[in-house]
């Protein structure tokens, strides 16, 4: 009886599934895409595509887990929630005769999936959830920072901010999947390895170079962020008018900059 009833819930996880990718409005490939570039180190990462999809549609976070599993980080389901179920192979083992050695080997036998109750983040409460996000996929130019020896991570935020360069420990973290802001925190490093050290804090002309040189690679790989690079320098202008002139006075070491590192490409 208890099978049964599970199976009917493994039964309506599919169902849902199905509907899904019937509807055309709903963005399928964007899904999937952010179901495999995401590593949040959390149980789901080991999921199976079909699994962390489910928890998408049925939890609306690629973050779900078992009742235990949530407790063990000191958060608890909310009263009144639903758990989805994720399928899991339902295998067992027989002993089967090796055809060239006549001896018996032990071999895994699947006999179909099981559901396992899980709940999305959503639908937990309690102590503060902290994700600490590394895509799979690394940024263009990644080898490069490598070459370079800088160390480069990806660490929650702190005050808000998408990255940062440490000259002091050559290390980059990363708040953001954004291969701009990876761009512009590559571009600090190199500077300060052309000049020798950077000035502290957050000097207006360093940071145009840093931003105009990170538009520069985005473009060359295809990503405009013209928009954003402009805005962003804007803000560092003393004299709003006169953006492009502050661009313009930096070009000769953002060429130094370009030039080092596609020389280790």
């Amino acid at each position: 009886m208890q099978q049964t009833n599970q199976q009917d819930k493994v039964k309506v996880t599919l169902n849902k599934l199905v509907e899904y990718f019937s509807k055309p409005a709903n963005d399928v490939p964007k899904y999937i895409a952010e179901t495999y570039l995401q590593s949040l180190n959390i149980p789901s990462d080991k999921w199976s595509l079909n699994n962390k999809f489910i928890a998408l549609v049925c939890g609306g976070s690629v973050d779900a887990r078992t009742y235990l599993q949530w407790s063990q980080v000191s958060r608890n389901v909310k009263k009144g929630q639903k758990a989805f179920y994720i399928l899991a192979p339902n295998s067992f083992t027989v002993e089967k005769e090796n055809e060239k050695t006549g001896e018996l080997e032990k071999r895994k036998v699947l006999a179909g999936f099981k559901g396992i109750a899980v709940f999305a983040a959503n639908q937990t409460e309690g102590k503060e959830i902290v994700y600490v996000e590394e895509p799979k996929q690394k940024p263009p130019l990644y080898d490069v920072a490598v070459k370079f020896g800088l160390k480069v991570k990806y660490d929650k935020t702190i005050r808000g901010e998408h990255g940062s360069y440490n000259q002091c420990t050559d290390e980059i973290r990363l708040c953001t999947k954004d291969i701009g802001v990876f761009f512009h925190e590559l571009a600090h490093a190199v500077h300060k390895k052309i000049d020798g050290k950077l000035k502290g804090g957050q000097d207006a002309e360093q940071e145009t170079i840093a931003e105009f040189t990170s538009c520069v690679i985005a473009a060359m790989y295809g990503y405009d962020k013209k928009s954003n690079a402009y805005h962003y320098i804007r803000s560092y202008s003393t004299d709003k008018d006169k953006t492009g002139a502050q661009v313009v006075k930096v070009l000769g070491k953002v060429q130094k900059i370009l030039d080092y590192i596609f020389a280790q490409e």
